[in-house]
């Protein structure tokens, strides 16, 4: 990763057309991230695999994978959708894993950056080596909850922040990771960016990036 902050924009789904990606792409801090889970459950975030990488093949390689449940994580452990990974620069890995199961992903990808979620079930990650292996603080797990307070876990490796993040709450939340952040580091929205029927929201996504600039929030461009 380059110096600054990265901004990732998690959950685009059918609706979501290439104009509207390429728009949030047009600024150089954002990246936009996929879910892939076999059981969807009825909710709209989640897209068909030939939706998946239509939406891949979109974003030009600033993409970062969303890997959500068991099936897709056997299906990426043994190497079964490798279509979708080669499209990605990042493999966020969710849920409860262990460090051995990480550092197989990491040996396996080792072009791309693999994230965890640091949650209590995954404190012993901090101790995976692998140089490709970063975490993301998330305890909200896309469900719009914010922390009462921002930590960063004591690692040298890549740390991001989530939870609760969105238009409304932006400025005054960066001003606070900020003061426990070291760069480079991003931040992932999801909740907070989908409206009431669970679509994604792009100009919930644009209202962010003028919040931050008008907000002079000090986001520099960063580059993976």
């Amino acid at each position: 990763m380059g110096e600054g902050m990265k901004i990732t924009f998690t959950g685009v789904d059918r609706r979501t057309t290439k104009s509207e990606i390429e728009g949030l792409l047009a600024d150089e801090r954002v990246e936009i991230g996929v879910l892939y889970s076999a059981h969807p459950e009825g909710r709209n975030r989640y897209m068909e695999e030939d939706e998946i990488l239509r939406a891949l093949e979109w974003c030009a390689g600033r993409a970062a994978l969303h890997i959500c449940g068991s099936l897709p994580r056997t299906r990426l452990l043994i190497g079964d959708i490798d279509g979708m990974v080669l499209l990605v620069r990042r493999i966020q890995v969710n849920g409860a894993i262990l460090p051995d199961q990480v550092n197989e992903i990491c040996r396996m990808y080792p072009i791309q950056q693999i994230i965890t979620q640091h949650t209590d079930l995954n404190t012993r990650l901090l101790d995976v080596p692998a140089d490709n292996h970063a975490v993301l603080v998330d305890g909200s797990g896309g469900r719009g909850m914010t922390p009462v307070q921002w930590v960063r876990p004591i690692t040298g490796m890549s740390v991001g922040f989530a939870g609760g993040l969105g238009p409304a709450n932006i400025v005054d939340a960066i001003k606070s990771i900020r003061e426990v952040a070291r760069d480079p580091f991003w931040i992932d929205m999801e909740g907070k960016i989908r409206d009431d029927g669970d679509w994604f929201n792009v100009w919930r996504c644009h209202d962010v990036l003028r919040s931050l600039s008008v907000g002079g929030a000090g986001l520099l461009p960063m580059s993976l």
